[in-house]
């Protein structure tokens, strides 16, 4: 069953192209999806040397779908991400074990199982009989649902961040290595990587080689010094729920402000669509619209609402790594990743 989404939810190539362009694909329902679809996995995955012929025409094609350890990045393409799950050795796992195509939900189509911890729960129940022991959070609060440990919103989509379908574990690897947003700092924005990997740690025991300690959270290089995909997931970060009830939002509102003179309109959206979840009387959206790379049209607004944003807040009760300033500003600006993002949603 899976297979029939795959041939649409996949990067994948033709294994006939000007068939393809005749008659459309050959895939029939129940067939063998890989007959009439190559699906890509990221050479640190798999080596696939037919892949060297889409690369000399589109040396971008890996970078515009893929994080670098070969994790999806775009939405789109949750096949790949499934198939590269562990669970997926399961032959009862698959698509439909939390979506239905016809039921009561229309965006993401979860079923009723899909929309909780049974979805997971249904294959894992040693875990569920004692999920406080394994997910050390509140059972009550979103650290204990599995999908935001284990499929958290690292893919990038529709201007928001969408859940990984590649089933894993958190780690500090994935951020330093590959800039990709670790499942604790997503909810603790306000936190470096070098606590991130100590509570990993002394919490699950994953060991993993501590960064240096950080005065700046992760959360915010990700929003200010991150590249343009990782900036667009951070601005949606700080507008998700379960951030906000982690971490507070009383010293976002400068920092989003800031993002909204950013080179990426998109970007700039994401953080005005999460600026008004703070301040309902943030501006309006075609406040925004100004060309790719001239953020200086934007920057007169965008200065006077950090501005007022600052002077309604008490910057001695924000504890000074969250604190708003703008030599920390100007410092992560620098050391921003410039490289141009073209993500091939």
């Amino acid at each position: 069953g899976s297979e029939v989404c795959g041939q649409c939810h996949s990067a994948s190539l033709s294994t006939d192209d000007e068939a393809w362009l005749r008659r459309g694909s050959g895939y029939l329902a129940g067939g063998a999806l890989e007959k009439a679809l190559r699906i890509v996995r990221h050479p640190a995955r798999a080596d696939q040397p037919w892949i060297e012929d889409t690369l000399d025409g589109d040396p971008d094609y890996l970078a515009g779908r893929f994080w670098g350890d070969g994790m999806i990045r775009i939405s789109g393409r949750e096949f790949n991400g499934t198939r590269e799950s562990p669970c997926w050795q399961d032959p009862d796992f698959g698509c439909m074990s939390c979506h239905e195509l016809h039921g009561e939900e229309v965006v993401d189509q979860l079923s009723e199982v899909g929309r909780g911890d049974q979805a997971c729960l249904q294959c894992h129940g040693s875990i569920g009989e004692s999920l406080a022991t394994h997910t050390r959070h509140d059972l009550a609060g979103e650290g204990s649902r599995c999908v935001n440990c284990h499929m958290p919103p690292t893919t990038y989509g529709l201007l928001k961040g969408i859940r990984s379908h590649e089933i894993s574990v958190p780690s500090v690897e994935e951020s330093v290595d590959y800039g990709r947003p670790n499942a604790c700092n997503i909810c603790h924005l306000d936190r470096d990587l070098a606590w991130t990997a100590d509570a990993l740690r002394e919490g699950w025991g994953l060991v993993a080689e501590a960064p240096p300690k950080d005065e700046t959270p992760i959360g915010l290089r990700w929003l200010v010094s991150g590249d343009a995909g990782q900036r667009a997931l951070a601005a949606w970060y700080f507008g998700w729920g379960p951030a906000r009830g982690t971490v507070g939002e009383d010293w976002m509102a400068p920092w989003l402000a800031a993002a909204l003179e950013d080179e990426y309109a998109a970007v700039r959206w994401i953080a005005l669509r999460s600026l008004r979840s703070i301040q309902p009387d943030a501006p309006p959206a075609w406040t925004l619209a100004v060309p790719a790379g001239d953020a200086a049209a934007a920057r007169p607004g965008a200065r006077a609402l950090i501005e007022d944003y600052m002077s309604a807040m008490d910057g001695g009760e924000t504890p000074s790594p969250l604190r708003f300033e703008e030599s920390r500003l100007a410092r992560l600006r620098a050391e921003r990743d410039e490289r141009i993002v073209d993500l091939r949603e």
